[in-house]
């Protein structure tokens, strides 16, 4: 997943196998990245944007936006900020609250 991160923030369009964050995390098939399910899905996403390259360069775009919105190294230490100064960092109103920021890319 790091490299996912990586990719998108140079810009580049991230090829994805499907994970359960994925989504989560704002990599949306099509819009911020290119996800595949198996080895020829792969090659067919290959040679279908060998034919449309500026749409792989705004999924690209897309990308380095949402990793730049959503995923630097201020949002993580916010979140941990947050988490180490909360009276109980397992309760269900702190999870659900980062959880749902996480989600909807706020800043916390």
């Amino acid at each position: 997943m790091l490299k996912n991160f990586e990719v998108a923030a140079a810009g580049t369009a991230p090829f994805c196998d499907p994970t359960p964050d994925l989504a989560d995390l704002g990599f949306l098939d099509g819009h911020t990245a290119v996800v595949y399910s198996t080895f020829d899905d792969l090659a067919d996403r290959i040679h279908a944007y060998l034919d449309q390259p500026d749409q792989l360069r705004e999924i690209g775009r897309r990308a380095a936006d949402l990793v730049r919105a959503r995923h630097t190294w201020d949002h993580r230490v916010a979140f941990l900020e947050k988490l180490l100064h909360s009276p109980n960092p397992a309760s269900s109103e702190l999870s659900w609250e980062l959880t749902t920021s996480r989600i909807q890319g706020e800043n916390l």
